[in-house]
């Protein structure tokens, strides 16, 4: 049984935020007592408050913790839990809380960064990675590589390893579907990264050929340009907007093809849970879908961009149960075999083991 302290100053809901809730509940079931750090009125509060996970709300802004009432008060919440780890969602928290956990001596002081791109090389950032943080866990090879393109340096003496988002393969598991549907599902938010307009140009052209349907499960800023997109392109009766929904998998037991459009992810969450639902999904290659799909075998990978192709791939899917039977079982297997949230957590679990915690680079 260890101590974690988990800090996530986000208001919204993303990839980051699950992960945090997921891990969270998880320590927390197997005994561990932890304590998250989170922003007054965000979403992920209110979803620790269900799961039962004990969390601490912080309101102001970074690096308010200088103050030193700010500075004792956080001190004296968090003293009896200094012998344990204390993980960082990104560089804002590692600033916001860094000093706090440094001054306590946690016995791990961890950056998890979840998304392929670097943290900004300023003399700041510098200094809270050589004299602050004992070790980086990144959820993917691409993150790695964007990291150690910028912290070159710095990055070799915080025993940087890859823990990839885990599933909860019980709560993700197949459910019986005797007949296509023709569904073809998309889950995310309604944004120009997730690319909700590229999969509408796909699915009209997959509408040309085969009856089917497309299933939007997410909201976000871009609804209105999408709704008139879809009316432009004579798809309206077609194409639904299913808004955000709390139990996806009920929605997702009825999708014959996930279809993941993003022009960028941090982290495939949703290729994962499709997959462990033995839903073959089709996607555009970017670092975060080629670390998760095998092309051809778990699922089928397009190149970036090509819609045509992307539609083709698809309409050849939806022709063959079978084939999309064979491979959704293949994906589930996959999912078993490299991402379980049992593998995720027991690897969070040992970083508090040396030699991981041991940060040669900073003053003493």
């Amino acid at each position: 049984m260890r101590n974690w302290v988990l800090a996530n100053l986000s208001k919204d809901w993303g990839g980051g935020e699950k992960w945090l809730l997921t891990t969270a509940a998880s320590l927390k079931n197997k005994g561990n007592n932890v304590l998250c750090l989170v922003r007054d009125g965000s979403v992920l509060a209110t979803q620790l408050r269900k799961f039962g996970v004990p969390f601490l709300i912080y309101n102001t802004a970074s690096l308010s913790v200088l103050n030193p009432l700010s500075f004792l008060l956080f001190c004296s919440q968090l003293k009896k839990k200094s012998d344990g780890i204390f993980l960082f969602n990104s560089a804002h928290e590692l600033k916001t809380f860094g000093l706090i956990a440094k001054f306590l001596r946690f016995s791990g002081i961890i950056l998890r960064r979840g998304i392929p791109k670097g943290v900004r090389h300023t003399i700041v950032n510098r200094w809270y990675f050589r004299n602050i943080l004992d070790h980086v866990v990144v959820n993917s090879r691409a993150t790695l590589l964007a990291m150690e393109a910028i912290w070159r340096d710095e990055i070799k003496f915080l025993s940087p390893q890859v823990i990839y988002n885990g599933i909860d393969l019980q709560i993700w598991s197949p459910q019986v579907q005797n007949n296509p549907t023709g569904v073809i599902g998309v889950v995310g938010r309604l944004s120009y990264e997730k690319g909700i307009d590229r999969a509408i140009l796909v699915f009209h052209e997959v509408r040309k050929k085969l009856d089917s349907k497309l299933w939007i499960l997410g909201t976000g800023k871009e609804k209105k340009r999408l709704e008139e997109m879809i009316s432009e392109l004579g798809i309206k009766n077609d194409v639904s907007f299913l808004g955000f929904q709390q139990d996806i998998a009920k929605y997702m037991q009825k999708f014959d093809i996930l279809l993941v459009p993003s022009r960028w992810e941090g982290f495939g969450y949703v290729l994962l849970e499709a997959m462990s639902m033995e839903v073959p999904p089709v996607a555009f290659e970017i670092d975060a879908t080629k670390e998760i799909i095998v092309d051809g075998t778990t699922g089928v990978l397009v190149e970036d961009g090509r819609l045509e192709e992307c539609s083709e791939k698809i309409i050849d899917l939806l022709k063959c149960h079978e084939k999309r039977k064979v491979m959704g079982k293949r994906a589930r297997k996959h999912v078993e075999d490299n991402f379980s949230l049992s593998k995720t957590i027991m690897q969070l679990d040992n970083l508090g083991i040396p030699p991981y915690l041991s940060n040669p680079n900073q003053q003493t």
